[in-house]
Formats: C-alpha cells, sequence, structure tokens
C-alpha cells in the first residue's frame, strides 16, 4: 500500500504515537493519577500501545520516532509533535508501508480503533511565508503571534 506522508492514516498514526509516548512520559513522571488514567483510557490508550509496538518492530531504533517521545517528555501538559518531527515520522511510516503492505494493513486497522476524540498533537508552526493547514479531523489553530495577511481554513468561504 503505498500511502503519502500526508494520508489521514500516518497523521492519526502520529497522533497515536504522540498519545502513547505522553502517557508514558507522565506515568514515568509520577505525574499520573486517577484522573489522567481515565482520560488515557478514554484516549485509546490500549491501541495507542499497539500502535507503539507495531511501528518499533517495524522501525526498530527509528530516529524520527525517538524525537517525538523526546518532545513528549518536554511537556507533560499534553501530546505534541514538532512539524518537523511529524513529517520525518510521517514519511518513515510511509517508506514502512510502501516497503510492508502487511505492516500497512496493521496500521491501518489499528488507526480506525482510536477514538474519534483521540486529540491530534500540538503542532507549532513559525513561518515568514505562507501556512497551510489540511485536516480532515477537529484541529483548532491558535494565533498566538502577530499574522500579516489573513488565516484561512482552507474550507469553502461561508
Amino acid at each position: 500500500m503505498i500511502l503519502p506522508p500526508e494520508h489521514e492514516i500516518l497523521t492519526a498514526a502520529v497522533a497515536g504515537l504522540a498519545a502513547y509516548a505522553w502517557t508514558k512520559a507522565k506515568r514515568l513522571a509520577g505525574r499520573a493519577d486517577r484522573g489522567v488514567d481515565r482520560a488515557a483510557d478514554a484516549l485509546g490508550d490500549a491501541v495507542s500501545d499497539k500502535i507503539h509496538e507495531l511501528v518499533t518492530r517495524t522501525l526498530p531504533g527509528d530516529r524520527a520516532l525517538a524525537q517525538l517521545e523526546r518532545e513528549n517528555t518536554a511537556d507533560l501538559q499534553t501530546p505534541a509533535v514538532s512539524e518537523a518531527t511529524s513529517t520525518w515520522l510521517r514519511c518513515s511510516l510511509a517508506q514502512a508501508a510502501a516497503d510492508d503492505p502487511e505492516f500497512a494493513a496493521e496500521l491501518a486497522a489499528l488507526v480506525t480503533q482510536l477514538p474519534a476524540a483521540t486529540p491530534a498533537p500540538a503542532v507549532t508552526v513559525t513561518s515568514s511565508g505562507a501556512v497551510r493547514q489540511v485536516s480532515k479531523g477537529g484541529v483548532n489553530i491558535a494565533n498566538t503571534g502577530v499574522v500579516f495577511g489573513g488565516i484561512g481554513h482552507g474550507g469553502p468561504a461561508r
């Protein structure tokens, strides 16, 4: 199965991996409590674990995955991944899916089990040019700086 890096399956897989890494970091930091554990379960903790197991088995020692895990130990408030790391990991996953159809099928099946409520990881984008956000899920974009020009959502005009 050939999936372009921007494919929704790969984007959702990165979100699941970020949720896994963040939950693991919270637990290791001793900051997880029953409320966090319940929230983690609601985020599809078991599915995120399975996605992580599949990816680490298929891409042992992947540097993009290691970077995602580092990013999720930096801020224990919410799962996060930089745009660069997200792109890097999606490219690694896309290549693995192209090389191994069984991996692609198993990843796609797991991603469909993620609850719709699983938040996409936060992405920070700094740009002096045009920025385009494409999403098929619920994405909130917040401006935390100065914007010259407009911010569009890429959908039909309302």
